[in-house]
């Protein structure tokens, strides 16, 4: 076996960071997990694999693992929660420059409850967190996409070569979240249009960003006795992120859910005047 040290393009340092390396080592060898990233020396190569020199010892992994690693990271899709197409357009010279995407910040939301007093993040400048999605030629002006642009050519060499099942194209986190609201929305009106006002089938929401879990309650009557709208032990809740802090997928499998059944629930999200309104039209509760 040879090693050999390799002067990596701009693009293979975007997929072979020690980050991406050693996350990659962690999910395919058990024994990883024990090993801190200080007691890691220098990363060689052996063609088709990435050698972690450990204590005097090389680890082998595959670089096909660690592109799809790569590859995983940079396509995963936020919470739902986590953006909100945002309600102005701005141009710049009269020119378009995209349906602006959001960064919420939760921590800065007067009553927690999503959609009713939504915050831009921003960032250590205090400049908000709006990106602008072309969702005609799939672009963003977020700095991932840029990098992933510029080094367009270098990355599809590297996936061509050691993980082809992957059909490279440079995207970004914000133009996954974008894709899936699109359907999820459209889904919604779909039903919206399709049941009438009073539809007893519904799924009612919430998004508790303190312990970031969704909290949710479906009902095929909404009309019955002793319906409970306000969340509490009642409601069901789901992860919104996992250990690591990575999105779990679960926010958009319950409201996706919800919309597919044969007969599909109707989507609210929670508010005080919804459960108004709901407790309005429901049943007089039993004492």
């Amino acid at each position: 076996m040879t090693t050999t040290m390799v002067f990596l393009n701009e693009g293979q340092k975007m997929i072979y960071g020690r980050k991406r390396i050693i996350d990659t080592f962690y999910k395919v060898h058990p024994v990883g997990k024990d090993i801190l990233e200080h007691e890691i020396g220098e990363v060689t190569f052996d063609d088709d694999h990435v050698l972690l020199n450990v204590e005097d010892n090389l680890l082998r992994i595959k670089r096909s693992e660690v592109i799809k690693n790569f590859w995983e990271h940079r396509t995963r899709t936020p919470s739902y929660f986590d953006y909100k197409i945002w309600r102005s357009r701005p141009q710049e010279g009269g020119k378009y420059l995209g349906v602006p995407i959001a960064a919420i910040d939760h921590n800065a939301q007067v009553n927690r409850i999503l959609g009713s007093d939504i915050k831009v993040s921003t960032d250590e400048d205090g400049t908000k967190r709006i990106y602008f999605i072309t969702p005609v030629n799939k672009s963003c002006t977020c700095g991932s996409f840029d990098q992933m642009k510029e080094h367009q050519t270098e990355l599809a060499v590297e996936f061509n070569k050691y993980c082809p099942e992957i059909d490279f194209k440079p995207v970004c986190k914000h133009i996954k979240w974008y894709e899936k609201q699109l359907l999820l929305y459209t889904d919604i009106q779909l039903v919206n249009n399709r049941y009438p006002s009073n539809h007893p089938r519904v799924c009612v929401y919430q998004y508790d960003y303190g312990r970031r879990k969704i909290l949710y309650k479906i009902t095929d009557n909404r009309y019955s006795p002793n319906m409970e709208w306000t969340p509490q032990n009642t409601w069901q809740e789901k992860d919104v992120y996992d250990p690591s802090s990575m999105p779990t997928g679960n926010c958009w499998e319950v409201l996706e859910g919800a919309l597919s059944q044969p007969v599909p629930y109707k989507i609210f999200q929670y508010s005080s005047s919804l459960e108004a309104i709901m407790n309005r039209t429901s049943y007089p509760k039993k004492h």
